[in-house]
């Protein structure tokens, strides 16, 4: 038995990076369950045993226990749990202030899912070049204040790609964002090699469309990996109760026991810190909103 990542998922097979020797490997029947719940047994990012059978070909044995995971809707009707990506040691959240536009909502999404998965989070502002000034960058700025990196690049003029690789380095990585801030051709920039596809935001929409289809794990060249998803549209919060959404959002969390109740919701009781600390420009109004909006959406 080898122990070694997933790379990569496609027609069934899973390709196993075992100390840097890759395996096309099968999954033992035994492995395969139900699907009710989980759509994807197996996912990009874990960390699993094989059997080898012949050169570099193999069967997975056994799949270890994840440290946390990204999940979205499943396709059809089933409404499951389809795991994205396993095993992830930072987040990098890649965003633009312009073509597309900042989305605040969806940056607290993953924020929030990086809390509740242990995930480590650094914002990356891509497409520096289209600032025009120092109000574009206002709401970015605004993060740094609650403890997250927040780093600027252009993958077209270059800047700060050195700075990115020295946090990126000897860590899995998953590049997250939504289409057409330039995830592709910021890893391009990174390493050349890898040669992704990409494409221009539409001029009608000022969305991005799609480049990456289904995720795949890649060596950076400078140590670590990187997975590089599909532009989301539609995150699934896993596994969040109502009661610990606060705990998510470390600007609430660190106010709420101040509040006069000690179920406070922080919507509309008397006596909420959280409220007090947002009307008087302590909280952030969006970040507000997105945990109105996160809490709302969840089932008692």
């Amino acid at each position: 038995m080898k122990k070694g990542k997933i790379i990569c998922i496609e027609g069934g097979f899973s390709r196993v990076d075992i100390e840097n020797e890759i395996f096309l490997c099968d999954l033992r029947r035994r492995l395969i369950g139900p699907r009710s719940e989980i759509q994807t047994q197996i996912s990009v990012g874990d960390e699993v045993s094989i059997e080898i059978v012949e050169n570099n070909h193999g069967v997975i044995t056994q799949l270890h226990p994840r440290r946390n995971k990204l999940s979205r809707l499943s396709p059809g009707f089933n409404r499951a749990e389809d795991i994205i990506v396993a095993n992830i040691d930072l987040q990098l959240i890649v965003v633009s202030v312009r073509e597309p536009k900042l989305n605040t909502g969806l940056l607290n999404r993953f924020l929030v899912i990086g809390e509740k998965e242990k995930i480590s989070s650094v914002i990356c502002v891509n497409k520096i070049d289209l600032i025009k000034n120092s109000d574009d960058i206002q709401d970015v700025n605004n993060y740094k204040k609650l403890g997250y990196p927040v780093y600027f690049t252009s993958a077209i003029q270059n800047n700060g790609i050195e700075e990115l690789k020295i946090i990126l380095k000897g860590k899995t990585t998953v590049f997250i964002g939504a289409s057409g801030v330039g995830k592709s051709s910021l890893l391009n920039s990174l390493q050349p090699e890898l040669n992704l596809r990409t494409r221009e935001v539409s001029a009608t929409t000022s969305k991005g469309r799609h480049t990456t289809t289904t995720p795949s794990l890649l060596k950076w060249d400078f140590g670590g990996y990187v997975v590089d998803t599909p532009g989301l549209r539609e995150l699934g919060l896993w596994n969040i109760s109502k009661k610990e959404v606060g705990s998510l959002f470390p600007e609430i969390f660190s106010l709420q026991d101040k509040c006069k109740f000690r179920n406070c919701v922080h919507i509309h009781e008397p006596g909420c810190a959280i409220i007090n600390a947002l009307e008087s420009g302590i909280i952030d109004q969006q970040r507000y909103k997105s945990y109105k909006l996160i809490y709302q959406s969840l089932e008692e």
